[in-house]
């Protein structure tokens, strides 16, 4: 008679598995143990966890600002990437703000992705204090790329801090949607099996500027990541289809 159901090793084999998975499960940066108000000052937001994330400014002269623009990076990026438009922006009477993210630039832990909700959080958190410290000045969000679709998700919650206006630049909404079944699933199965595993940023992502000068320099940025866990891709992708 022909024998069903799972044999002895299959029965061992399925929990083996599972906590093979488990113990490759992607890496999230958790929120630190702590609660206090956030706090804003001349270097860095001191978050609501206490985590210390450095904040560039480039503030104006002008005697009545026209604007306060809170700027959230991308990708792999920092908030010193806004070097360039700032001072511009600046000149022309409009204070920017830029948070270096959980994960990147010189904020806690780079490299590794922060859960979803403590991203929320920071920016919300940002964006309160800067409008503390300019009342009726007009306060803009400018999200670029995956900064973009940060702002979408955190700035149109019923408990975010009101605004005069969301600019969205690039935004990056490549989501699952976007992928074909067989990508999610080689995507997830990376994710799971081996997300230590890094990959080269700048081959991965499409070029974002042909001003030769700015990518070279970016690329030679310390701050600025390259090579990438895929667990951080797989988390990015995760937190753009939120958005």
């Amino acid at each position: 008679m022909k024998r069903t159901g799972f044999s002895w090793r299959q029965a061992l084999l399925a929990p083996l598995l599972a906590m093979t998975l488990a113990a490759c499960s992607p890496s999230w940066q958790a929120r630190m143990p702590g609660e206090q108000l956030p706090v804003l000052d001349d270097q860095a937001l001191t978050a609501r966890d206490g985590a210390r994330l450095p904040v560039h400014k480039w503030l104006t002269d002008a005697a009545d600002p026209k604007a306060v623009i809170v700027a959230i990076h991308g990708f792999a990026q920092y908030g010193g990437v806004f070097r360039y438009p700032a001072p511009a922006l600046a000149a022309r009477g409009i204070s920017v703000y830029a948070m270096d993210l959980r994960g990147n630039g010189a904020a806690p832990e780079m490299g590794v992705w922060p859960e979803h909700e403590l991203l929320i959080e920071d920016a919300q958190a940002l964006v309160g204090e800067v409008r503390k410290a300019h009342p009726g000045t007009p306060v803009y969000v400018l999200g670029y790329s995956m900064g973009a679709a940060l702002t979408l998700d955190a700035m149109t919650r019923p408990d975010a801090p009101p605004v005069s206006g969301l600019i969205l630049a690039a935004p990056g909404l490549r989501s699952w949607q976007t992928l074909s079944p067989l990508e999610r699933s080689a995507f997830w199965l990376a994710a799971h099996t081996a997300p230590w595993k890094e990959l080269d940023s700048w081959a991965l992502t499409p070029v974002v500027s042909d001003n030769q000068a700015f990518m070279t320099e970016n690329m030679e940025d310390p701050l600025v990541q390259g090579d990438i866990r895929i667990d951080v891709f797989y988390g990015v992708v995760r937190f753009m289809d939120r958005a």
